[in-house]
């Protein structure tokens, strides 16, 4: 018998991961003596297509669910509501989210209460 699961948690790890690395970045430039604004450490929807190889619109269904946790922002909107390129800049909880790979232990926790459910 196999069990498929749809894991949207191991997506949201990704997509937080980029979005910390990229704030990451901006953070050590600016410590090296670079101004670095918040436009700068935010991600554009078509940055992470790239980064995540996931398309459009399900990143952004997965975005509005990691803003609805608190863990990143809506920084900027696209101007023309035909592209939805908006920009995404992680919250403090965000980066807390991110370092201790919250996303990751939700699936691992999930994962095992699935297997000891089918082992009883």
């Amino acid at each position: 018998m196999t069990i498929l699961f749809q894991d949207n948690n191991t997506k949201k790890a990704k997509l937080l991961k980029a979005l910390y690395d990229k704030w990451k970045i901006g953070y050590d430039e600016a410590n090296f003596g670079r101004q670095v604004t918040d436009l700068g450490r935010s991600l554009s929807v078509l940055e992470l297509t790239d980064i995540v190889k996931l398309n459009k619109s399900e990143i952004e269904k997965l975005m509005i669910s990691i803003c609805s946790d608190g863990y990143a922002i809506l920084f900027q909107t696209d101007s023309n509501p035909n592209q939805k390129n908006h920009q995404y800049l992680i919250s403090e909880s965000g980066k807390k989210a991110a370092i201790d790979n919250h996303y990751h232990n939700m699936t691992a926790s999930r994962n095992q209460t699935t297997v000891f459910k089918y082992l009883e």
